[in-house]
């Protein structure tokens, strides 16, 4: 019963490690945004896409469970005169937008757990 409540939960579990790991980069870059050149960092979700694009469910969570999140220098962001190559008002939008995922992530997560609810009382 534990290996399917932890099956049920590793996909948003997932997605909140990312969506922290760039709300963290995303205000690193808010913070250094007038730092003479200092690179923007981002992360990507591209190991959370890849995941979902395995073709059964065993794979799929186990892609899922390994994906791990990092920061990387953006090197295709241009710099400014200073070298500093963060773009204020465009943080302050992925800043929005991952707010969102998460959000996302959190509802994903309470419905798997109010099911799992139902389950257990034996109502679902």
């Amino acid at each position: 019963m534990i290996d399917r409540i932890d099956q049920a939960l590793t996909v948003p579990e997932r997605a909140l490690d990312f969506t922290a790991a760039r709300a963290a980069a995303l205000a690193r870059n808010v913070a250094n945004a007038s730092v003479p050149g200092y690179r923007r960092v981002d992360v990507s979700f591209a190991p959370l896409l890849a995941a979902e694009r395995e073709s059964s469910w065993p794979d799929r969570l186990q892609a899922f469970a390994g994906a791990r999140p990092h920061a990387e220098v953006d090197a295709g962001a241009p710099p400014g005169p200073d070298g500093n190559n963060v773009v204020l008002e465009n943080e302050l939008v992925q800043i929005h937008k991952n707010g969102l995922v998460q959000q996302l992530a959190v509802e994903l997560a309470a419905a798997r757990i109010a099911s799992l609810r139902l389950a257990i009382s034996g109502r679902g």
